[in-house]
């Protein structure tokens, strides 16, 4: 599975305007040590205290990267079938 900065990036080559990346916090400053609940063994996950931007922003890097993949497929199925629809006309032409 690609990564949000991954996708944003392969977005940004392809011309779609991505969103600005949040910034990353400062080492030490902005990230806090939580227990998750239901974790075996109390173990411990690192988490943006701020968090809402960065999920924001990864938010929508995917709604950006699902609609350009959706309209990548559908160019790729148009042009299949204007290949098949072109050579089917050659081929009754030949005759």
């Amino acid at each position: 599975m690609l990564s949000a900065r991954h996708k944003a990036q392969i977005l940004a080559r392809a011309g779609v305007k991505v969103p600005p990346c949040p910034t990353p916090p400062e080492p030490g400053r902005g990230i806090r040590q939580r227990q998750t609940q239901g974790s075996a063994g109390g173990q411990r996950q690192a988490t943006n205290e701020v968090g809402e931007p960065d999920t924001a922003w990864r938010r929508q890097i995917d709604i950006l990267y699902s609609q350009y993949a959706a309209e990548r497929a559908a160019r790729s199925l148009r042009e299949a079938e204007e290949a098949r629809l072109l050579q089917s006309l050659r081929r009754t032409g030949e005759r």
